[in-house]
């Protein structure tokens, strides 16, 4: 029976020093309020990383939890999804926030519809 010997090269010297290490920045927008038809309030602030390999939302619910969405595809408007829990959904002017079910785990698709609020800012 014929032995062999794998020999894998040293790569200590192909890793990048920290000099060479591109540094990534978060940029955030200011906050952006939008009200639910029931008078629910969210607070959403779009980021993306400054080498734009993601974009993503951060948004506050009405009981104040956070929750981070990143960008997914979408075959018109603006979506962002985290798979498990929520999933906001820009199309022509209006967006469709939707949740899944706790119970069921099935998605209440638009269990939300949101208009953003104006603020003194853009007047």
């Amino acid at each position: 029976m014929k032995k062999f010997i794998l020999c894998i090269p040293f790569l200590a010297s192909c890793s990048l020093s920290p000099e060479q290490t591109p540094q990534l920045s978060v940029t955030l927008s200011e906050p952006i309020i939008y009200l639910s038809e029931e008078g629910q309030s969210f607070s959403v602030k779009y980021g993306e990383l400054s080498d734009n390999s993601l974009s993503f939302i951060k948004i506050t619910l009405p009981n104040g939890a956070e929750k981070t969405l990143p960008r997914a595809l979408s075959a018109s408007g603006a979506r962002y999804l985290d798979e498990r829990e929520l999933e906001w959904w820009e199309h022509q002017g209006s967006i469709c926030l939707s949740k899944r079910d706790e119970k069921t785990q099935q998605w209440l698709r638009c269990h939300w519809t949101l208009q953003q609020i104006k603020s003194d800012k853009a007047l």
